[in-house]
């Protein structure tokens, strides 16, 4: 599978106690948004696919009391291309369009020959926020629970259309 798969530890203490000669405390501390520290597990997956960027981010609460947080994917898009991007010199520029949907955002570049669009949709429980360059939820975790937050990333070319069965198909070829 082209999977990328990261942990993350949200939080991290600040200071510490104990240790040497002192007894380590059972005291918790938090952070400057009343979090505990270590509290925030973060186990992100990225998948690639054809067209497709699936992004996946379970958040679980650690800690022994409720955390209430937000939790965001926060996007942009240059449509520079590879030889742009290593240069750092763009051949070509032109402005995004941003149209903002009940579940996520169609980003649109407005350049003449290059009709790009990259979709992006978001789903996980609570209620969703979208904004032109992020899906924000408010979380509410109880001790031990999770929440499964999901972004699929759709490019688009008009001159290479592609479908969801048009995908199917290109990647059931592809591991046979």
């Amino acid at each position: 599978r082209d999977e990328l798969a990261f942990v993350f530890l949200n939080r991290e203490l600040a200071s510490f106690v104990g240790g040497g000669s002192g007894a380590s405390g059972d005291e918790v501390s938090y952070d400057a948004r009343g979090i505990p520290h270590r509290a925030l597990d973060i186990r992100l997956t990225c998948r690639v696919e054809l067209y497709r960027l699936r992004a996946r981010a379970l958040v679980t609460n650690r800690s022994r009391e409720r955390v209430s947080l937000d939790a965001s994917w926060v996007f942009a898009a240059d449509y520079a291309d590879l030889l742009e991007a290593q240069d750092g010199k763009r051949q070509q520029q032109a402005a995004v369009e941003r149209e903002v949907e009940a579940d996520g955002v169609r980003l649109r570049y407005q350049h003449e020959r290059l009709r790009f669009e990259t979709v992006l949709r978001a789903s996980g429980p609570g209620q969703l926020d979208v904004a032109e360059d992020r899906c924000t939820w408010r979380l509410d975790l109880a001790p031990g629970e999770g929440a499964s937050l999901e972004l699929i990333v759709d490019a688009h070319d008009p001159d290479l259309p592609l479908d969801d069965a048009a995908r199917a198909e290109r990647l059931r070829a592809q591991e046979a």
